[in-house]
């Protein structure tokens, strides 16, 4: 397949397969526009935001959430990009290492960030009080380092091709041929019936 032959896949699906086909424009610019554009969003949204004073006090953190986002994003686009030229990556064990490798991050940072408008956990009453704020961050950062560490094992002990395969027994239980057991337990094969050669008269 070449890449932006109007064949390109899009987002792949829990059995690493793409879920369509998208044009050119879609499969070369959509995903790489995407992440330029929450790259720029996470640049330019800090200087309207009303608290955009707090952001010196958590720049450093805030630097390293907004690049790890970009880098998610990237490495999301490389795996069509490694489908586009034939290289198939098991989504089962990739992506949950993925996600739950920029969940780590953000989790260990969000402790440093302050009350803002744009980044962190933010309702009525953390915007409201700076207690609760801390609070609900450090509560949060526990919560979004576990639930990244989980999917991070859980992907890198999935066994590769363990989708694929099931998929596989789904085209062969759709083709022709199906097999059923008998009351012995004995399994049989049902298929087109060869027909057997007609005699020389």
């Amino acid at each position: 397949m070449v890449l932006g032959s109007g064949q390109d896949p899009g987002p792949l699906g829990p059995l690493g397969e793409p879920d369509r086909y998208g044009g050119k424009v879609e499969g070369l610019l959509l995903l790489p526009l995407v992440t330029l554009g929450v790259y720029l969003a996470m640049l330019l949204l800090p200087r309207i935001d009303p608290r955009r004073e707090a952001y010196a006090l958590f720049e450093g953190a805030y630097g390293i959430i907004r690049l790890s986002t970009v880098a998610f994003l990237a490495l999301v686009h490389g795996l069509v990009l490694l489908w586009v030229r034939g290289v198939e990556p098991d989504v089962a064990v990739v992506v949950p290492v993925l996600v739950g490798g920029l969940l780590v991050v953000i989790g260990n940072l969000l402790g440093k960030i302050r009350p803002n408008w744009l980044v962190g956990i933010k309702t009525p009453w953390t915007l409201a009080s700076k207690r609760s704020w801390v609070k609900t961050h450090r509560l949060g950062a526990g919560r979004s380092c576990s639930s990244g560490w989980r999917s991070w094992s859980w992907g890198s002990r999935a066994r590769p091709g363990r989708f694929r395969r099931s998929s596989r027994r789904r085209s062969a239980a759709c083709s022709g041929s199906s097999s059923t057991r008998t009351s012995s337990g004995a399994r049989t094969r049902k298929g087109p019936r060869n027909r057997r050669p007609e005699g020389r008269g």
